[in-house]
């Protein structure tokens, strides 16, 4: 039986909040003329609510979304109730056997702050038990941090009284203090980031806004927060160093001509391909044939040839006036491109490239990733290791090593572990034309951190990246 519930204080909008409870097979409205508080009404709805019922508490000023395929959801799901709460008799009776409950019943006194040392020990099943009032928590309660109240960020402390609870309202700003508190005081750091993600989305001050927006980039892509603290993959390490790291190399190596320069200084000899043009503005004349980049930015290129019939050179245009019109990095938190002279470089138009981008740790090249037809129909994807041997590994295209093989490549590696010496992790990019390789660019921000591996890769290739001491202090 699914039953609506519903707290009104008698305004206008409670039509609208029973229309949208249709499909229940009861509702029942409780109102709260004398502002009682929200704690004394839910306690009044679930006292009315027949027992075994999934209930669905909706305010006047609330529009209950699918009500009925939710509820459906969590039947199929072996759920017990849809609540806002689990602190009522009521619900009590209806889940005697739900773990969560059951931690909430044998602890006193009623406070959330209790529950988060009581409900920690409790292993959270998120298919056992919903609640439309606490879902933004449960992403915090699946990485450790068990409480079951607070329906909104505002919070609730509940406190014991008979018959049910009622609670008090502190500040939000108390309440993430308080949360803050108790996980430095457990050392579970690991937790910060969703706890600051939480008080951003409800407009609270975030202590550490930059680590947070990197957090919440992160979990985007992977579905789950960031370890800062103690990163092991690959891309925890990335996020990490977005964090913290302020090596003044990034800088050069992220202005395209300046990391030209320095590293034909560093190999004694310029490998790079050949520049036609590198302005500060659009070019007024344009060569036949040419690759396009921004000297400022990360996979803003393209390239051109001018010669074909239909070839349309004010889009041309167009497109470079985009990337100059533009930074790169700040909303990535990739700033080392900030600092880089905004400007396009025209380059010679290789035949026949394949790239060919080398993983370097502490000065060593530990994986080689080669690719063809990069951004274009039938792109592939593979990785070798450092004897250029397959590995069974993939990123979001498909593998060919029968396309993506190089042949030799110790020119690379000789060159990667040049470049790449004293720094604990760098991607050095080449292209391969017709057996030649050339130098593109230094990526201390391989993908951004945020293009996910297959299964495992992500772990192995983390093993190598041993952070520095100073790094891992910061973090």
């Amino acid at each position: 039986m699914i039953v609506g519930l519903v707290a009104s204080t008698g305004r206008a909008s409670l039509s609208a909040a029973l229309a949208s409870l249709e499909d229940c097979d009861d509702v029942i409205v409780v109102e709260d003329i004398n502002r009682r508080g929200q704690a004394w009404t839910r306690n009044e709805l679930l006292a009315r609510a027949p027992a075994g019922s999934i209930v669905r508490f909706v305010d006047e000023d609330d529009v209950a979304m699918n009500t009925r395929r939710m509820a459906e959801r969590l039947q199929a799901s072996g759920a017990d109730v849809l609540a806002a709460s689990f602190v009522s008799g009521s619900v009590r009776e209806t889940v005697p056997t739900d773990p969560l409950a059951a931690a909430i019943d044998s602890v006193g006194p009623w406070s959330w702050v209790a529950k988060v040392d009581a409900i920690r020990s409790i292993r959270w099943d998120a298919r056992r038990t919903r609640s439309t009032g606490t879902w933004h928590w449960l992403a915090m309660m699946d990485a450790g941090v068990r409480f079951a109240f607070a329906p909104d960020l505002w919070g609730y402390h509940w406190l014991p009284q008979p018959g049910g609870v009622t609670a008090s309202v502190p500040q939000g700003a108390e309440l993430i203090d308080e949360l803050n508190e108790r996980i430095r005081a457990a050392g579970r750091f690991e937790l910060l980031l969703p706890l600051m993600a939480r008080a951003r989305r409800a407009g609270l001050p975030v202590a550490l806004p930059r680590l947070e927006a990197i957090g919440s980039r992160f979990k985007r892509t992977f579905g789950h927060y960031p370890n800062i603290r103690a990163p092991r993959t690959f891309s925890e390490k990335m996020a990490t160093r977005k964090a913290f790291d302020r090596n003044p190399m990034f800088a050069t190596w992220c202005d395209k001509l300046m990391s030209r320069s320095w590293a034909a200084k560093s190999l004694g000899r310029d490998i790079s391909p050949r520049v036609l043009i590198a302005s500060e503005t659009v070019p007024a004349i344009l060569p036949p044939r040419f690759m396009a980049k921004a000297n400022h930015g990360s996979g803003w290129f393209q390239a051109f040839d001018i010669t074909r019939p239909g070839s349309d050179t004010e889009a041309i245009r167009s497109t470079m006036a985009d990337w100059l019109s533009r930074s790169y990095g700040e909303d990535k938190h990739e700033e080392a491109y900030c600092k880089a002279r905004r400007a396009v470089i025209l380059e010679e138009l290789l035949p026949d490239v394949r790239d060919v981008r080398a993983f370097v740790f502490d000065g060593r090249v530990e994986v080689i990733m080669t690719e063809a037809a990069y951004r274009a129909p039938g792109h592939v994807r593979d990785f070798y290791d450092r004897d250029n041997r397959w590995l069974p590994a993939s990123q979001l295209v498909a593998n060919n090593p029968t396309r993506t093989r190089i042949d030799d490549i110790a020119p690379a590696i000789a060159a990667a572990e040049t470049l790449g010496r004293g720094v604990d992790h760098v991607r050095v990019d080449f292209v391969e034309s017709r057996g030649r390789l050339y130098f593109v660019e230094m990526t201390p921000f391989a993908s951004g951190g945020n293009l996910p591996f297959s299964a495992g890769f992500d772990e192995w290739l983390g093993e190598f990246w041993t952070m520095t001491p100073a790094l891992q202090q910061a973090a």
